[in-house]
């Protein structure tokens, strides 16, 4: 068994007792975890993005919706004390998640109550409420790293695992001598025998396809966190769990694997969704162009150069000045908030600094940004005892710019607020009536929503000034201005600590100063001994070494008498050789090795700036993450001002509502130089599905990603293009557009876009947003139908928020959805579509009510360019279609197209029978008369 020990001399479970075990993997800022309860037999996944200070509230997330008995975990993870330390202490109270089938207003939370086990290792029970589930510190168990191998890991899950829920044919195994039933599984007749994936790295066994795309709606096989929490937790459930159970199974049913290892048979694999931000997939990411890579070309050449940020939203919202505003804006970017209070808070702070009197102050902030360092990683470097002599030099820097910057917030910023709450009351107080409550509620700033807003922003700028730690960033910069010799610092790349700091020191470098008084008294009293030396001489002193008598090499040493006895070989080295002498070993002794003295002390007296600067590291990360998500403020106020975004009104997810006026895609309108065509959103209670017809061209595409885009912005803080608009809570965003096949994925384009399909419906709910455009084009017209319409019924069953594009005009003609019914709203976007022979199709690009006559694919292609010749072909095609009548035949089409009139077959004939060679003036006259007939 590739299993160690439970740690902390804990017991690990008993196998006979009910057990819910977690698999855990960190790999930079992704956390992974992957949950088997035995009980319900359900596994439970969650894959998180944190930065170091935001793991402990993940942990403890899931902690309480898992509730774990024992932990499986890397050597790696062990080595991490702190990490360990959060994962194996006592589980909180269970939380409410989307497993528990508990509606909740601004969540709605779903799925399924996990009821008490026996009394386990490390429970204690309360006299009052009986037996209390959770222990008093989980144990865990470290696995061996071949446990956590990816390749592996893949292996097994789709050699091992099947899940109940995707239906009966997928608990199918293979063997060496064939493919075998396993529990309630297909016959083995009616499973497909010719594709294989092979995993096994001998090449024997090889897995049937259709489990990898089923288990590829569950599981995301490109998330290598994923990947090793899933096949870790395997791993230990086949050597146990699984196991025991096989033993009575295996001989009835086959429900034994190859080699006699079991299968893993789950009922189901459902989300943990513990994160306090919205479940967004990397597909989702790209499809809305959130993120946009541009690899180097030498990457995959040669494996060098360094990618870039494309074309994105991420690189049009990015306007921060540091580099630590930068990694914060991804991070804010990369998890979308549910918190409805924290994205009031990030607007409050956007609208402050959209006031026209915050233009000095905000120009100013933006200078000083440009002056704080990356504090976080310069800390990460010190706890790793790496630090650089350029990072005490960008500390100070930034520990000065963050006093500045606060100084700005509290002494300009809240004082031009606090006038400006001064101005608001004067005026409310003189506009009033003689109404004695209308002029109490005039009076009251809070009462209007201009008094409102002033509130609010100053709750924002004192809820950052409250993060200031200022005393203690004001005396870490003192002390180390005082040790730190910041000019001779940076010239001579090493820290050196400024003269009058420490005592000793000066005192020590004092002595190395003046070593060239008693080296000169030695080698003035050697040449005396030893005149035959002469020039050849000195005394010389060598960090770590000492000092030593040094002669330089020379031919005439043989003539000029022997060395002196006394004098002892140490090394040859640059044309000079090196001795000691009684008077050198004597400096030695008296004098020391001065410089290793200094470095020392050096070293201690950074080493003791080190742990003073760790001591208060939290309230540092503190400080200048602070200032980070004050940069990306600013930013996103520099794109609003710009681009004349507004703020939109996010409401609880109760509401269930996506109400925009004349919103805009905030990439195409800079794109079309600000002629982009608005359009309305209306999604709400009433009319949550929202399908969108129209011919290509038309703008569908742009319009599903303009309103995922628009949900996204809003819900990181960000102001948006539109007139208006109000914005429920969404908890999960999905986005099923055009798939790009690759070799590294044995699927097609289509058996890509059903997985994510299979995904969506899997995981949908009613606070999800769902984004379908044009589904069902990779397989017959009748397939695609059936598919669509079965998928966009049951999205409508789970009251998921959705717009989807299709062409397939058939589902409503023949009756599969219907307009205003289940929620679903049918639009259209708009094109002007002319008569035969007349100008070129005219897109309006506006979203209209109702159903779209057609495709209008001809007057597509006809924009398109193509040849006349294939849209007159296409065109009759059509009509014959519509007709219902049998297409010409192109040949026959050609024939007639190709024949002559009686005048060009008498040009024809005449040219071919006259020799042109002999010709006489009467047949060039003949000949030109039927040219000039043909013309005619």
């Amino acid at each position: 068994m590739d299993f160690e020990p439970a740690g902390r001399d804990e017991q690990a479970p008993s196998l006979d007792q009910s057990m819910v075990c977690m698999s855990v993997i960190e790999d930079g800022r992704r956390i992974s975890f992957a949950a088997y309860n035995e009980e319900t037999n359900i596994m439970t996944l969650e894959e998180c993005y944190a930065n170091g200070y935001e793991v402990q509230d993940i942990i403890e997330r899931v902690l309480a919706v898992v509730q774990p008995t024992l932990l499986l975990v890397s050597n790696r993870v062990v080595a991490n004390e702190r990490l360990i330390d959060m994962l194996s202490k006592s589980a909180p109270p269970r939380l409410q998640t989307m497993n528990d089938k508990v509606e909740d207003e601004d969540l709605n939370d779903r799925g399924s109550q996990q009821g008490h086990g026996p009394i386990l290792p490390g429970m204690t029970v309360n006299a009052t409420n009986g037996i209390n589930t959770r222990p008093t510190s989980i144990p865990y168990q470290a696995l061996k790293t071949s446990c956590f191998d990816v390749r592996n890991c893949k292996a097994l899950i789709l050699q091992k695992l099947r899940v109940r829920s995707l239906g009966r044919r997928q608990i199918v195994t293979t063997t060496g001598g064939g493919v075998q039933r396993a529990g309630t599984g297909l016959p083995a007749d009616m499973i497909d025998h010719q594709r294989h994936f092979p995993l096994a790295a001998d090449g024997g066994q090889r897995i049937p396809l259709s489990i990898y795309h089923a288990l590829a709606s569950l599981i995301d096989f490109e998330s290598k966190t994923q990947i090793q929490a899933v096949g870790s937790l395997l791993s230990f459930l086949s050597n146990t769990v699984f196991r025991l159970a096989s033993t009575d199974t295996s001989s009835t049913d086959g429900g034994g694997g190859g080699g006699g290892s079991p299968l893993i048979v789950v009922s189901d694999i459902v989300q943990a969704n513990s994160s306090m931000f919205i479940t967004v997939s990397a597909e989702t990411l790209a499809s809305l162009h959130i993120f946009s890579t541009e690899h180097h070309p030498l990457a995959v050449a040669k494996g060098t150069g360094n990618a870039k940020e494309g074309f994105s939203l991420f690189s049009l919202l990015d306007r921060t000045k540091s580099r630590s505003g930068r990694e914060r804006m991804k991070e804010w970017m990369m998890k979308p908030l549910v918190d409805c209070r924290a994205i009031c808070t990030r607007q409050d702070g956007v609208e402050l600094f959209l006031l026209p009197e915050m233009a000095e102050c905000r120009a100013s902030i933006d200078q000083l940004l440009a002056n704080v360092a990356a504090v976080d990683k310069i800390l990460v470097r010190i706890q790793k005892c790496s630090a650089k002599p350029q990072d005490f030099l960008s500390l100070v820097r930034s520990l000065e710019t963050a006093t500045r910057i606060f100084e700005v917030l509290q002494h300009q910023v809240l004082f031009l607020l606090q006038q400006l709450m001064a101005a608001a009351h004067a005026s409310s107080t003189n506009n009033g009536g003689d109404n004695n409550d209308a002029n109490e509620n005039q009076s009251d700033p809070a009462g209007n929503s201009i008094g409102r807003q002033i509130l609010s922003s100053v709750a924002f700028v004192e809820s950052l000034i409250c993060n200031s730690n200022t005393e203690i960033v004001q005396d870490l910069a003192a002390r180390l201005k005082a040790a730190v010799d910041l000019e001779a610092t940076a010239d001579f790349h090493s820290v050196l600590i400024r003269a009058g700091y420490d005592q000793e020191l000066d005192m020590l470098k004092e002595q190395y100063l003046q070593l060239s008084q008693p080296m000169s008294a030695v080698a003035q009293e050697q040449i005396q001994r030893y005149p035959h030396l002469g020039e050849l001489i000195d005394v010389i002193f060598l960090p770590q070494i000492g000092f030593h008598v040094r002669l330089k090499d020379d031919e005439q040493w043989s003539g000029k008498g022997s060395l002196p006895e006394e004098y002892e070989f140490i090394f040859t080295e640059g044309g000079y050789t090196f001795f000691k002498s009684p008077e050198t070993r004597e400096l030695d002794e008296s004098v020391g090795d001065l410089d290793s003295f200094i470095k020392d002390k050096e070293a201690m007296i950074v080493a003791g700036l080190e742990d003073h600067i760790l001591e208060n590291d939290i309230e540092l990360q503190t400080v200048f993450t602070t200032i980070a998500d004050l940069d990306c403020i600013l930013a996103f106020a520099s794109c609003a001002l710009e681009f004349g975004y507004v703020r939109p009104n996010v409401v609880p997810a109760s509401e269930c509502c996506i109400e925009i006026r004349k919103g805009r895609h905030p990439l195409q309108e800079v794109l079309l130089n600000n002629n982009f065509v608005p359009n309305d959103t209306a999604i709400n209670i009433s009319s949550r599905l929202s399908i969108l017809t129209g011919p290509n061209y038309s703008g569908k595409s742009c319009y599903a990603r303009q309103v995922g885009v628009l949900v996204y912005m809003a819900h990181i803080g960000s102001f948006i293009p539109c007139d208006e608009a109000r914005i429920s809570v969404i908890r999960q965003l999905f986005a099923r557009f055009s798939s790009v096949e690759t070799c590294a994925v044995p699927q097609s384009s289509f058996q890509l876009d059903l997985s994510q399909l299979g995904t969506i419906l899997r995981r949908a709910s009613p606070s999800s947003l769902v984004l379908i455009d044009e589904f069902g084009k990779g397989t017959s017209p009748a397939s695609g139908i059936a598919l669509l319409a079965a998928a966009l019924n049951q999205l409508a069953a789970s009251k998921a928020l959705a717009v989807c594009t299709t062409h397939f005009l058939e589902i409503f003609s023949m009756g599969l959805l219907k307009d205003g019914e289940n929620g679903i709203k049918v639009n259209q976007m708009a094109v002007q579509i002319p008569k035969r022979g007349s100008q070129l199709a005219f897109p309006l690009f506006r979203l209209e009510e109702g159903v779209a006559s057609s495709s209008a694919g001809i007057a597509c292609a006809e924009m398109a360019g193509l040849k006349r010749a294939v849209i007159d072909r296409a065109s009759e095609i059509v009509e014959a279609t519509r007709e219902r009548r049998q297409v010409r035949p192109l040949t026959e089409i050609l024939r007639d197209s190709l024949r002559f009139r009686e005048t060009e077959r008498s040009s024809i004939h005449h040219f071919i029978r006259t020799d042109w060679r002999a010709a006489t003036k009467d047949d060039v006259e003949t000949m030109l008369e039927l040219i000039e007939r043909m013309q005619s």
